[in-house]
């Protein structure tokens, strides 16, 4: 609930962002909460290089682009490639997680997505790191000391297309025209959210849909993974591992459940004039 709560005011930090394009300027990037943090200070130490005065819409676009691509330090897991081709059953899963709109009166053929996807180059990509010791506390405290958990590690996975959609190129071009005087990066590739894979690489990891027993009710051990897989981006900085949030500029710290449920960050803007 906490984490449901922290991610609606960033939401709508960003959304206020979005609704007033900004006027000439000084952009100052500022924490909203989460001072002290390495990670945090580190990002907002590295957006207060760039100078976002000609930016003529929406700072925290370029910024988050920034982040991705300027930011050295905060860096990506060692993906490791794996064929499509020999894994479709969780290529289908992952691409029927995809929520884009189609156009109108076509009905969704998911065997078609998935051949298409794969004759144009796409493969999938996957990344493996212990399951974090609080995880498995977290059964514990709950009293359920006898119900089988799988022990075993992550593997986050995530589809991968060398070609662009219409609207990706279109998303590519805004950014080239907004972010004006920023080193910005166009992507050169699709790249799918994170997922979380069964060790068969077939599916959806089980732990995902643990419930109480006789209660339809998920278990918060379960109920923290998910809010993994809803951030957009999972980085390591000083060998640990973060994840950047799909919204506004909110950092999400893995290493303990106290750490993911409240260490957490929001970088915002503030303009003075």
């Amino acid at each position: 609930m906490l984490l449901r709560k922290k991610l609606f005011r960033s939401g709508l930090c960003l959304a206020l962002l979005l609704a007033f394009p900004v006027q000439a300027g000084k952009v100052k990037w500022k924490q909203y909460e989460g001072k002290g943090y390495l990670v945090c200070d580190a990002v907002l130490n590295e957006l207060n290089r760039y100078d976002f005065t000609h930016v003529v819409f929406s700072p925290t676009t370029c910024a988050k682009q920034i982040i991705r691509h300027q930011f050295k330090a905060l860096r990506q897991p060692e993906w490791e490639r794996i064929e499509a081709r020999e894994y479709k059953p969780l290529l289908r899963y992952m691409l029927s997680q995809n929520t884009s709109p189609l156009p109108k009166g076509q009905a969704r053929n998911l065997d078609d997505e998935v051949e298409k996807f794969i004759d144009e180059g796409g493969y999938i990509q996957s990344w493996t790191t212990p399951l974090p010791e609080w995880l498995m506390s977290d059964i514990k405290r709950f009293g359920l000391r006898h119900y089988e958990v799988n022990k075993g590690p992550l593997i986050f996975a995530r589809a991968v297309s060398p070609k662009l959609s219409l609207n990706h190129k279109k998303s590519n071009d805004f950014l080239i025209k907004n972010c004006k005087g920023l080193p910005i990066v166009p992507d050169d590739k699709w790249v799918g959210k994170i997922h979380l894979a069964n060790k068969q690489l077939n599916g959806p990891d089980e732990r995902l849909a643990v419930y109480f027993p006789g209660a339809n009710e998920q278990v918060s051990f379960s109920r923290y993974l998910n809010s993994m897989i809803e951030m957009k981006d999972v980085y390591i900085y000083k060998k640990k591992i973060y994840f950047l949030d799909k919204m506004g500029i909110s950092i999400y710290n893995m290493d303990n459940l106290t750490s993911f449920g409240k260490s957490f960050c929001s970088i915002y803007q503030e303009v003075k004039f």
